[in-house]
């Protein structure tokens, strides 16, 4: 389970949350989320970056592309994601 905040308000919510779930479940808190399900994640003053390079890279070395030319893409690349 990944529990995150930003807010310091946030922040005691789920600290009251995991400890809830800590009676009920066995649960082991391992600290700041580095990667998950193969996506780095990565924190600074501006937010919270996701990065699949890795998994990518994995990937294809696994199924032997390591070495195949990129083609062009329709996705848009450095796209910024806005909320609604």
């Amino acid at each position: 389970m990944v529990l995150t905040g930003d807010e310091s308000g946030e922040i005691k919510a789920l600290k009251a949350l995991q400890e809830y779930l800590a009676i009920k479940f066995e649960m082991k808190d391992l600290g700041q989320l580095k990667y998950f399900l193969g996506i780095k994640v990565a924190r600074s003053k501006i937010g919270v970056f996701l990065s699949e390079r890795k998994y990518v890279l994995d990937l294809l070395t696994k199924i032997k592309m390591l070495a195949c030319k990129p083609a062009k893409t329709l996705i848009e690349m450095n796209h910024k994601l806005g909320v609604f």
